[in-house]
């Protein structure tokens, strides 16, 4: 089955290498500049959706909607900005837009939304469809069927009848069986308290459990993890699951892991599932809104448990690329706490929890310049001098390596330890 594409362009919210991180995996991704976007550069029966980052909609935004619902009736549409008031919601809808999302909110909620689109899924009448199901008879005149906008018929929903806003699906599981799934350092899971490690394909688990929030199609699967040979790859993919739910049987009775329309995922209707990315990532993304609003001293107690989270780094005993990316992303995210913590320490002065934390920064990456920097002023105020004068040539030592030179401030500061 031929995927389909999801276009996307940022106007101005640097948000789209997070936004291509969370897609990547499950679509074909097309980035356009905004200026192409009047001529679109694959056919839209091809496009499964088009997503437009901004930190509002403009008149640029909101022209180009305006000119792509003219062009193309049937794209669907999704503007995604933080905290979009009702009337940005509305005016964007007058436009053209299909949906609009929170910046803030949860990723998934972008997932949920697309997943509406596509055909795989059939979903319950989302409260606005039900809403213009209950307005046609009457012949009134409302904005078509797909657009979903909670922001607009809020106030007239004590109006509805109870069973049309409720959702008809089986109520909210009751959460009695625990998977509980450490990514940071070796691979570990625990069912309902019991330790299960799997003799093999142990990627392929700890891959869905990652994703335990979202299903997977199975040439997903077996492309990432087998190849493009389609004929071997569904064999291993089938060979693997089977294999895999062998050895979780003798844990329990209870699948774990379920198939549907050509997609896997992890039993969630059954099993409450929490791993310690899902938790760092809450609380990351927590800690950014509160340096975003607040000042750094607001996110300090977050930034600290951060730290201790992160034990070591995504699944090190894997050396495949999706491994290896997530291994990036989440030292990067795990580098940039302790950079701040750092900041803050040092501008209070706590020059013992600073040099403390820088260390811990040039264990995971000896090469950062300013870290190197903060190490040298912390040994220079606690009149340190020969302490500071060793950081200067170990910043040098771990540059050289890169065949970079210290740059113009690290080589003043040392002049100036020297002069002290």
């Amino acid at each position: 089955m031929l995927r389909k594409t999801i276009v996307i362009v940022d106007y101005d919210t640097q948000e789209l290498l997070r936004v291509l991180d969370l897609l990547v995996d499950m679509h074909d991704i097309l980035v356009v500049s905004y200026n192409r976007l009047p001529d679109m550069p694959i056919p839209t029966n091809r496009v499964l959706a088009l997503v437009i980052l901004c930190t509002k909609p403009g008149e640029e935004v909101l022209q180009s909607l305006q000119t792509l619902r003219f062009c193309y009736s049937d794209l669907k549409i999704i503007v995604i900005s933080p905290q979009p008031t009702p009337i940005m919601i509305t005016q964007a809808v007058q436009k053209g837009a299909n949906d609009y999302l929170n910046m803030a909110s949860n990723d998934f909620k972008l997932l949920e939304c697309l997943q509406l689109y596509s055909p795989k899924f059939m979903r319950t009448p989302s409260v606005w469809q039900r809403f213009l199901a209950w307005l046609q008879p009457r012949r009134l005149s409302v904005m078509p069927v797909t657009t979903q906008k909670m922001a607009i018929i809020e106030p007239i929903m004590a109006a509805l009848p109870e069973k049309w806003y409720m959702p008809d699906d089986k109520p909210t599981p009751q959460y009695n069986n625990l998977i509980e799934v450490q990514l940071f350092g070796d691979f570990k899971v625990k069912i309902n308290g019991k330790d299960f490690q799997p003799k093999t394909n142990g990627l392929l688990l700890a891959y869905l459990l990652y994703n335990h929030n979202r299903p997977i199609h199975k040439e997903i699967l077996m492309s990432k993890f087998w190849g493009d040979n389609v004929n071997d790859a569904k064999n291993c993919l089938n060979v693997a699951i089977f294999s895999l739910r062998k050895s979780l049987s003798k844990l329990t009775d209870e699948k774990t892991i379920v198939f549907t329309n050509d997609y896997y995922t992890m039993n969630t209707d059954f099993w409450r599932i929490e791993t310690d990315t899902d938790a760092f990532s809450r609380l990351w993304e927590r800690s950014r809104s509160l340096l975003r609003t607040h000042s750094l001293e607001s996110a300090i107690e977050d930034l600290k448990n951060l730290k201790m989270m992160y034990r070591d780094d995504f699944l090190p005993n894997f050396n495949h690329e999706w491994a290896i990316g997530r291994r990036d992303e989440f030292r990067e995210k795990h580098l940039q706490a302790l950079n701040l913590l750092s900041e803050h320490y040092w501008k209070n002065q706590r020059l013992s929890d600073c040099i403390d934390s820088c260390r811990d920064i040039l264990k995971v990456d000896d090469c950062v310049e300013l870290t190197h920097r903060r190490l040298m002023e912390c040994y220079l105020s606690l009149k340190m001098k020969g302490k500071a004068v060793r950081q200067y040539k170990s910043c040098r030592e771990s540059l050289r390596k890169l065949n970079i030179a210290p740059e113009c401030e690290t080589e003043n500061l040392y002049l100036s330890i020297l002069q002290s």
